[in-house]
C-alpha cells in the first residue's frame, strides 16, 4: 500500500462502530494500522468488533443522550481524526410526521454529529493536522417521497462539513463528508428478501450495482489518510453511479 493512503501511526475515533458502515470502516481502519477509537450504544457488538481491531479501545455510550457527546469528547484521548456514522432513518409523508418524528431524526443524524464535533473541538482533542468525515447519504442531494426527513438530515450534515472545513482551515483541520447509495448491511439484505420486486427495480438504478461497506470504508480512508491532504469541504459520492444519472 501507498503509505500516503496508510493509517498507520494514527488513532482514529469511529462513532456507530458496532454495526453497518461504522463497523467496516474500523474494521478497515484497523487493518491500515489505526489504533481505532469505537464508539456505539451496544457494549457486545463493540466487543466482537474491537476483538477484529488490535489494540483499539471500546468507548461505549449513547450520543443521542443529553451528555452523551460530552461523556465521550472527555473520555477520549486525542485523536488524529474521526468518522462520524451514526444515523437512523424513519419514511413517511410530510403531513403524518410529528415532533417527535423530527426530533428522533434530526438528533440522530445531524445534531449529534454536531454537539460530538463542539464537544472535540472545545476539549482540543483532535490534532492539529487532522482529519472529520461525515457520513451523509445520496438522500441529502435528490427528493423522494417519505425521504424528507432523513434527506434533510444527510442535507444538513453535508452543508456542516463545509462550515467545519472553513472554520477550522487555519489549524489545517480537513472536513469532509461521504455520501452513499445504497449498500449491501443487514438491513439492506431484509429489503431484498421481503420485497424482491422492489428491489430488482431498484438495483436497476445503479450503474454499478450495490455497493459493498467496503466502498465506503475504503472512501473514509482515503480522506482521513494524507493522500487526501489538500482535499476539504467536499462531499464524496459513493453510490455506484446512481446520481449523475438525475
Amino acid at each position: 500500500m501507498d503509505t500516503a493512503f496508510s493509517l498507520k501511526g494514527k488513532t482514529i475515533l469511529v462513532t456507530g462502530a458496532s454495526s453497518g458502515i461504522g463497523r467496516a470502516c474500523a474494521i478497515c481502519f484497523a487493518e491500515s494500522g489505526a489504533k481505532v477509537l469505537l464508539s456505539g450504544r451496544s457494549e457486545e457488538r463493540l466487543a466482537e468488533v474491537q476483538a477484529l481491531c488490535p489494540g483499539s479501545v471500546s468507548l461505549p455510550g449513547d450520543l443521542s443522550a443529553s451528555d452523551g457527546t460530552a461523556k465521550l469528547a472527555a473520555s477520549m484521548e486525542s485523536v488524529d481524526g474521526f468518522l462520524h456514522a451514526v444515523g437512523v432513518s424513519r419514511q413517511m409523508p410530510i403531513r403524518f410526521s410529528t415532533d417527535e418524528d423530527l426530533n428522533f431524526i434530526m438528533d440522530a443524524n445531524y445534531f449529534s454529529g454536531v454537539r460530538l464535533t463542539r464537544d472535540i473541538m472545545k476539549l482540543k482533542k483532535i490534532n492539529k493536522g487532522g482529519s472529520v468525515v461525515y457520513i451523509a447519504s445520496i438522500s441529502g442531494m435528490l427528493s423522494r417521497i417519505g425521504q424528507f426527513m432523513y434527506g434533510s438530515s444527510k442535507a444538513a450534515m453535508i452543508e456542516f462539513a463545509r462550515d467545519m472545513a472553513v472554520e477550522f482551515a487555519p489549524r489545517k483541520i480537513r472536513a469532509n463528508a461521504i455520501s452513499p447509495g445504497m449498500v449491501r448491511t443487514p438491513m439492506t439484505e431484509d429489503f431484498i428478501k421481503d420485497s424482491p420486486d422492489l428491489y430488482q427495480a431498484d438495483l436497476k438504478k445503479y450503474l454499478l450495482g450495490y455497493g459493498d461497506v467496503s466502498d465506503v470504508a475504503n472512501a473514509a480512508q482515503y480522506l482521513l489518510s494524507d493522500a487526501s491532504k489538500w482535499v476539504t469541504g467536499t462531499n464524496l459520492v459513493v453510490d455506484g453511479g446512481y446520481v449523475c444519472q438525475k
